[in-house]
């Protein structure tokens, strides 16, 4: 196929024959070819002129028999093309040749084997038939069945998603895109039939809404972990996304991959409330620091002061520059609205963990409040996916990890691995624990012990790794926490 004219090109070409310039005359000048240069012309004149989409299939005579051809592949599974081909000219006077019935046939997804046990199912069509209401050809669905097992790999992104079903053999059965829905995705796969071993793809900001999706619809969905699908990926030379989803449903198919947990809906929905409360939290100190630095700079110091007398104070020193007020008031006003939004979240989520009988459960744990209780509860999810609770702390990076390498051998702290942010309410637990809580507790003895030993700040991180421990064993055996050590 030859290439197509640039804008520029097609331009000149159609300027020149305006100026009186005869086509091949403008074709030798520009160097094009004389028939391209006519078609040009002849498009320009009925105003079009931009270039016509590249590789479109043109019509067949057989689309509008389409009905006629899926009514008899349905009446007989084993119809064979000489009898598809003498039937369409007896019935529908339509003569066409055996190869060209199925070069037409190929294009809708059917392939045609000798014997009729090798014939694709296809699901039931709407509009065939007898059903055909609208007067448009019919939407044909072709399913196939193959005999080996399909791999898939979905290389996701906000608009499309990159698909790539791969054989077990690694051959490629089909590539496409697809706009970023279940049920666009869904559809593909139906298309090819499966039978699917595994669909994957990465974990992401869609990938709970795609799993929840395909999951429903029956296929054997598998979110992969994001730092494994990196590693695995990057020794491709070129990063495209066709390339990924290959990539992917390499992994598929030969097992090189590590499964993510896909919270449920309930954990979505406590997850976006502590997210939204801290963002909303964020945004007052960012707001309050704003406010400490603009006045800084006239010689005006906020001091320490605490949250409710914060607005008492800015308006005590506005005193001194009244003309301030123009800036200072509207972003005042931003931080009064930011703080009654604050407070219906902390009230939300305050009601929530009251409501929970999990997280009253977690609640009788020294330093454990409705933020860690919510928290460890969304994390963990379903606690019977730790076989061991010592492996609760390893899952959010409270342990440590350890660099060897020849004669290099460290430790290099614990590993952060996993969600931040429950790890990071686990060590305030721990601190409050350590430092606030008067209330005796094994725990506690035994964090002290480690603080006098290592420091206050590896002690703290101890009991926050052997607080998810209890957290999970308490959860598991739904019991809550024992304040006194029991007698042996």
């Amino acid at each position: 196929m030859g290439k197509t004219l640039s804008g520029d090109l097609r331009s000149r070409v159609v300027k020149a024959s305006d100026e009186g310039m005869s086509a091949r005359q403008a074709a030798a000048r520009f160097g094009v070819g004389v028939s391209s240069a006519i078609r040009r012309i002849a498009r320009a004149k009925i105003g079009e002129l931009m270039p016509r989409p590249r590789g479109r299939r043109s019509a067949s005579s057989l689309d509008a028999h389409e009905g006629f051809i899926v009514a008899m592949m349905e009446e007989r599974k084993d119809i064979t093309l000489n009898e598809m081909v003498e039937r369409l000219d007896t019935e529908q006077s339509v003569k066409i040749s055996r190869s060209a019935l199925s070069a037409w046939l190929g294009r809708h997804g059917w392939t045609f084997k000798k014997r009729s046990d090798d014939w694709l199912r296809r699901s039931p069509l709407k509009g065939v038939a007898g059903e055909q209401s609208s007067g448009q050809a019919p939407t044909v669905q072709p399913v196939r069945r193959f005999a080996m097992e399909l791999f898939v790999g979905l290389d996701v992104s906000v608009r499309t998603t990159s698909i790539c079903v791969m054989g077990a053999d690694g051959g490629l059965i089909r590539e496409s895109k697809v706009e970023t829905e279940p049920d666009a995705i869904g559809a593909v796969l139906h298309t090819i039939g499966g039978p699917y071993k595994r669909v994957g793809l990465e974990a992401g900001p869609l990938s709970q809404w795609l799993y929840s999706g395909l999951a429903a619809a029956g296929y054997p969905v598998i979110c992969v972990e994001t730092r494994h699908m990196k590693a695995a990926l990057s020794a491709q030379i070129n990063k495209t996304d066709r390339n990924d989803a290959r990539g992917i449903a390499q992994m598929m198919r030969v097992g090189l991959y590590k499964p993510v947990h896909v919270k449920t809906i309930r954990s979505q929905e406590i997850r976006m409330l502590l997210t939204a409360r801290k963002f909303v939290q964020a945004k007052i100190v960012d707001a309050e620091n704003n406010l400490r630095g603009l006045l800084r700079n006239f010689g005006l110091k906020v001091g320490v002061v605490t949250r409710l007398q914060f607005e008492r104070r800015i308006i005590e020193l506005l005193e001194q520059s009244p003309h301030l007020r123009l800036v200072i008031d509207p972003l005042l006003e931003v931080r009064r609205v930011l703080r009654e939004q604050f407070q219906r979240l902390q009230k939300a989520m305050e009601r929530l963990a009251e409501n929970d009988d999990t997280c009253k459960l977690l609640m009788t744990a020294p330093g454990v409040g409705p933020v860690v209780a919510l928290s460890f509860r969304a994390g963990v999810d379903e606690p019977a996916r730790f076989n061991r609770s010592r492996s609760v702390p390893a899952h959010f990076g409270l342990t440590p990890s350890r660099y060897q390498s020849g004669e290099v051998d460290r430790d290099r702290g614990i590993s952060k691995c996993g969600d931040a942010g429950i790890r990071w309410v686990l060590v305030e637990a721990a601190g409050i624990l350590l430092r606030l809580t008067k209330r005796s507790s094994p725990l506690k003895t035994w964090g002290l012990s480690v603080a006098r030993r290592r420091g206050m700040a590896k002690a703290i991180v101890a009991v926050a790794r052997r607080l998810a421990i209890i957290l999970h064993r308490r959860w598991m055996d739904n019991t809550p926490y024992r304040w006194e050590a029991k007698a042996v």
